[in-house]
């Protein structure tokens, strides 16, 4: 192992950290924005860069405050020298004073933890769980700030694109068991605009989460569903849920000849749904089951009588925005067919 690292602007951030952690095992440089985000460790040093100074070296006897100073002067950029302790990553604010070597060995002897290189969002990086959640929360959210980041299980990232009162956050928590999230926000009026849009979102205590508080193991999943439960939230996608992928199911209790699947995540005219179900062998029984999601279901029809020996007729319209429209007994096509024919429905999702 070469005596110094050099550094030079054709190097990238992912190669700095791996040759920085491989002759320091546990400790690790973050480099970060002003608002404290983690750069993107794909790039080169050039391509980060703030200014143009001297090209620098690192050795086991550079103190903690000398190398980040050398960052900060030579490449304008804010750069961190962190250990990790108990899964967090944890700032060397405290050891400043110590050189690499000194603050290398003194990890080892406090239990701290050496650091690996995982698969993650970005790539090969040294990034604590919390950090990439973060990143894949701020690429699609740019405004995203983290308010509270790698002090215990619980991150919190104020989204003013979503609701940009004062406290109100996407929290994660990241016990040792897995990954949960939810929204923070004593705004009812928020709360009851989001469950409107949403079946997939439920209220708790102090905001919204999603539809059961679901357990993630791994970050790029956790991330995925986050993304999607924001959008769920603003109305601009929906999650993926055991519930939402039962949109229409046929089912026969013969074999599947002739089966049509009505399982797609498109709008269907009340025409197109009948064509497609006269497909089917009218004798076989199924089921219809609609899951109307954030979008609404128009009903248009007209009822009529007799009242107090006068003749009457009314046209009406029923807008059915959340819940599920099935049918509780099974029936044969033909006969679902004849209860649609006999019905005004503008979209059937």
């Amino acid at each position: 192992m070469a005596a110094e690292l050099s550094m030079n602007g054709r190097k990238k951030i992912e190669t700095i950290q791996k040759e920085f952690t491989n002759k320091f095992n546990y400790l690790t440089l973050l480099f970060l924005d002003e608002n404290r985000k983690s750069l993107d460790i794909s790039k080169s040093l050039s391509e980060v860069r703030k200014v143009k100074g001297t090209d620098i070296s690192i050795n086991a006897g550079l103190k903690v405050n000398t190398l980040e100073a050398r960052f900060r002067d030579n490449y304008g950029l804010m750069v961190e020298v962190a250990y990790m302790k108990d899964g967090k990553v944890l700032h060397t604010k405290d050891n400043v004073d110590k050189t690499l070597n000194e603050m290398n060995r003194w990890c080892e002897e406090n239990g701290c933890d050496k650091f690996e290189f995982k698969k993650s969002l970005r790539g090969d990086t040294v990034l604590s769980l919390q950090e990439q959640l973060f990143n894949a929360i701020s690429e699609e959210y740019p405004d995203a700030v983290a308010k509270k980041m790698n002090k215990d299980n619980f991150m919190d990232v104020h989204l003013p694109s979503v609701n940009a009162k004062k406290g109100t956050h996407i929290f994660f928590n990241t016990a040792k068991e897995g990954i949960k999230f939810g929204f923070y926000c004593r705004d009812e009026a928020f709360v009851k605009s989001v469950l409107d849009k949403s079946s997939n979102i439920e209220e708790y205590a102090q905001g919204v989460r999603p539809v059961g508080n679901p357990l993630f193991t791994d970050v790029d999943g956790a991330a995925e569903a986050a993304l999607a439960f924001i959008g769920e939230m603003l109305g601009e996608s929906n999650m993926e849920t055991k519930d939402s992928t039962e949109k229409e199911n046929l089912e026969s209790d013969d074999s599947d000849d002739n089966e049509v699947d009505l399982n797609e995540n498109t709008f269907k005219s009340l025409d197109e749904v009948l064509n497609d179900l006269k497909q089917i062998d009218s004798n076989k029984k199924v089921y219809l089951s609609v899951n109307f999601q954030t979008k609404p279901l128009y009903e248009k029809g007209k009822v009529g009588g007799k009242y107090d020996g006068k003749e009457f007729s009314l046209d009406y319209t029923r807008t059915w925005k959340r819940g599920y429209l099935l049918s509780d007994e099974k029936m044969n096509v033909e006969q679902l067919i004849s209860l649609l024919e006999n019905k005004k429905i503008e979209h059937l999702k």
